[in-house]
């Protein structure tokens, strides 16, 4: 049960990550604008209706925000794995290369021909992936 549960925090970011990147790339609107309106209006009720979500003390779910392994804090484990993968994305991958130089300069990314919007999209994506279990790790 806590597996899928870490899956569905997971996803949900997923999910309206990317759409927030297909509307930011499509429609050209700017990003602050759409991440904002995202955040303060479309999503936020649509889970739990504005009302709080309670977790068993007993659920297995708990450990993954409380629990620890080998000693060290479950939370830790995953933001490390989170940070040395982010790395090692960055330096070693094409998907990697392409955001670093997106991110110093979109019009020339644009002009060495790099596919933009993709890029773009995939950031979202994973900047929603992380972000959705870091909701489902306060949330254990």
């Amino acid at each position: 049960m806590a597996v899928l549960a870490l899956l569905a925090g997971a996803g949900a970011g997923l999910v309206i990550s990317v759409l927030n990147g297909l509307v930011i790339t499509h429609m050209r609107i700017l990003p602050f604008i759409v991440t904002l309106a995202t955040s303060l209006g479309a999503w936020p009720g649509v889970a739990a209706g504005n009302d709080a979500v309670s977790i068993a003390l007993s659920s297995s779910f708990g450990n993954f925000g409380q629990g620890d392994v080998w000693g060290l804090p479950t939370p830790g484990i995953v933001a490390a794995v989170a940070a040395v993968l982010g790395w090692l994305a960055l330096r070693s991958t094409r998907f990697g290369r392409h955001a670093l130089a997106i991110g110093g300069s979109e019009e020339a990314s644009r002009l060495m021909g790099l596919n933009i919007d993709r890029t773009l999209v995939m950031a979202y994506a994973l900047s929603g992936l992380l972000a959705g279990i870091a909701g489902a790790i306060l949330a254990a």
